[in-house]
């Protein structure tokens, strides 16, 4: 895997740590930091090649990537502050900041 690749699945991962903060505790106030950090997550995962990744760590991204959609949505319907969505986006995050760390 070559440092572009690496480093699109590690800045996915803290994006999503930063929506979860975002999301959980000040909403309102990051409306429009929100928007701009899901749009760079949508071009950091159009342009992440998969198929260099491990097989675990692919199989991990799969399934994120099945999942995200519906969190990508729920965060641009919500007009308040969300623990949940916080918490599950959050939880991604970790998920991808490890996998991360095994790939780096």
């Amino acid at each position: 895997m070559n440092e572009k690749e690496k480093y699109l699945f590690l800045d996915i991962a803290m994006n999503l740590n930063r929506l979860g903060e975002w999301v959980t505790e000040d909403y309102k106030n990051k409306k429009g930091r929100i928007d701009i950090i899901l749009s760079q997550n949508r071009e950091y995962i159009n342009k992440l090649n998969i198929s260099l990744l491990s097989d675990q760590s692919q199989k991990t991204f799969r399934h994120f990537l099945k999942i995200y959609p519906s969190l990508e949505e729920q965060i641009r319907k919500e007009d308040k502050w969300d623990l949940v969505l916080g918490e599950n986006l959050m939880t991604w995050g970790n998920i991808l900041t490890h996998k991360a760390s095994l790939i780096i």
